[in-house]
């Protein structure tokens, strides 16, 4: 993508959130607006959306003509620059190698967008009748390197893993003190039940036994009384 071009600072936001970063403006770029791979992923992820599929994939060229790449999906973003505001503008997602953003010349043409490049500012139309209101609410806004993926020190990544083991084991062992006591509960529940059972059907023989005696005792007065003597 060739052609004169300069960068301009911008903001992009969505869902109350904004990331402040800079967009190549570039009349050789004959596309609408375009935003690197890696900053999508991570813009991604801050603002808690996701890309969409587009419904007619474009073929990208590069500044020799020749075929570089399809386009199949792009992020929905507000576009805050030189103080104007848009709103839901599409930006394609492929590789823009040391680019976050790319604004093209279509971009240019909605817009009616003029470029200084001299003074290296853009010249904006008197009837702006496409630039949306300002947001009326208060968007929180990170600066680019804030949402950027950091190298994780192999020191710090130990020291993390050691405490997530840790602290794995400590669940592991609370969870089978918890097993062990409520098995002991039931043990001695269930000893506790068999001792009253006991006590009750031995309750229940002391019971029958003096009255089988006294059966015995009366069966054999009886037979007594009815025997002849004589």
């Amino acid at each position: 993508m060739g052609g004169k071009h300069f960068t301009i600072p911008c903001t992009l936001s969505r869902n109350g959130y904004g990331v402040r970063s800079s967009a190549l403006v570039d009349t050789g770029a004959n596309g609408f607006a375009f935003i690197n791979r890696s900053f999508a992923t991570e813009l991604s992820k801050f603002l808690s959306i996701k890309p969409v599929r587009i419904p007619n994939s474009l073929s990208i060229q590069g500044y020799d003509g020749k075929q570089a790449t399809t386009v199949s999906y792009a992020l929905i973003l507000h576009l805050t620059i030189d103080t104007r505001r848009q709103t839901s503008l599409p930006f394609y997602i492929l590789d823009l190698g040391t680019h976050d953003i790319i604004l093209g010349l279509r971009w240019m043409e909605y817009f009616n967008i003029w470029l200084n490049p001299r003074q290296k500012r853009l010249i904006w139309p008197e009837k702006e009748d496409k630039i949306a209101p300002p947001s009326l609410h208060r968007e929180i806004i990170a600066e680019r390197q804030a949402i950027s993926s950091r190298d994780i020190h192999a020191t710090h990544q130990r020291d993390v893993y050691a405490r997530d083991t840790a602290l794995e084991h400590e669940d592991i062992r609370r969870q089978a003190g918890r097993q062990i006591k409520a098995l002991t509960l039931r043990t001695y529940a269930q000893d506790l039940n068999d001792s009253l059972r006991k006590m009750e059907q031995e309750l229940r023989g002391v019971t029958k036994h003096p009255t089988q005696s006294r059966t015995r005792r009366t069966t054999s007065q009886n037979n007594l009384l009815t025997i002849d003597i004589a």
